[in-house]
């Protein structure tokens, strides 16, 4: 059964959302991607069983394919079995359904026998003709690059070399992988997440007793498929660190709805970011990836 949970703009699902084949050119693929008008999100075009393209927001902090309902019943699929979505937190969660795709075609990418969501999604996409979310585990057989400063993805076969400077390990224990942040003298796991504009989002919990340039307060207020809370901001005194990338007195954000950290465009825009999924590394390379993956 999918679990899924959506946390402010980022979507959540099982790694049964893999494909269940990937057709990929030797020579890898490339994909202009373009930011939403009303977000800082990277927007694909893609075709879905061969009718498009169509505009799909791509999220690193989303475990799946998530399509809109509606988009769903107009090219012809069918709503399967129930599942329900929520997040993590104590508000009662909504129903979507399971969709069965046969093809998902980006560039010269094919990717094929994807278990999908269907759910409403007018709400989140006001504006904007987008049909849906592609997630991280539609990647999952090859390399995956999102670089910023190209605005395109990168899709290649091949791994990621351990190096103990760029290239580092992640947590697989969830359906999203996971990197170390240290942050005031403590530790903790974040997503690496293009679903979220912001830049390092942590739990309040984490923030307790830490010394502050900028005393918090509140910004504004989160929303999921079935929750909203506040969300609140300040100045942190130290040093950040993720890998090589170090932040002197960083602006955090924080709530008390979600016991995980994440890291969002604010932090990644000036940055091309390699997952390889199957051997579960990142690479975060400051400036444009020049060079495919090895």
């Amino acid at each position: 059964m999918l679990a899924l949970f959506l946390l402010v703009g980022s979507l959540v699902v099982s790694q049964s959302a893999k494909p269940k084949e990937t057709v990929l050119p030797a020579a890898g693929a490339r994909i202009p991607f373009e930011l939403a008008r009303t977000r800082t999100i990277p927007v694909v075009k893609a075709k879905v069983n061969g009718q498009g393209p169509f505009a799909f927001l791509l999220d690193t902090g989303a475990a799946g394919t998530v399509l809109d309902e509606e988009f769903v019943k107009s090219i012809g699929l069918e709503l399967g079995a129930e599942q329900p979505i929520g997040d993590p937190s104590a508000a009662k969660g909504i129903v979507a359904h399971e969709v069965a795709v046969d093809a998902i075609e980006a560039g010269d990418v094919v990717f094929k026998g994807i278990v999908a969501v269907a759910m409403d999604r007018k709400r989140f996409d006001a504006g904007e003709d987008l049909k849906g979310i592609l997630g991280l585990p539609l990647f999952a057989e090859n390399l995956f690059t999102l670089d910023y400063p190209r605005k395109e993805i990168a899709v290649a076969k091949g791994e990621l070399a351990a190096d103990g400077t760029e290239v580092l390990p992640y947590d697989a224990d969830g359906p999203l992988p996971r990197v170390e942040i240290a942050l005031g003298g403590k530790k903790i796991l974040a997503h690496i997440d293009s679903g979220s504009p912001s830049g390092f989002g942590f739990p309040k919990s984490f923030l307790e007793g830490m010394s502050w340039k900028e005393e918090p307060k509140v910004v504004g207020r989160g929303r999921t498929v079935n929750n909203e809370f506040e969300v609140w901001s300040g100045r942190v005194a130290g040093t950040l660190k993720l890998g090589t990338i170090e932040v002197a007195d960083p602006v955090v954000k924080f709530n008390d709805q979600f016991p995980f950290a994440n890291v969002g465009y604010q932090a990644l825009k000036d940055l091309a970011i390699t997952f390889d999924q199957r051997n579960h590394r990142v690479r975060l390379h400051s400036g444009s990836a020049v060079e495919r993956p090895r």
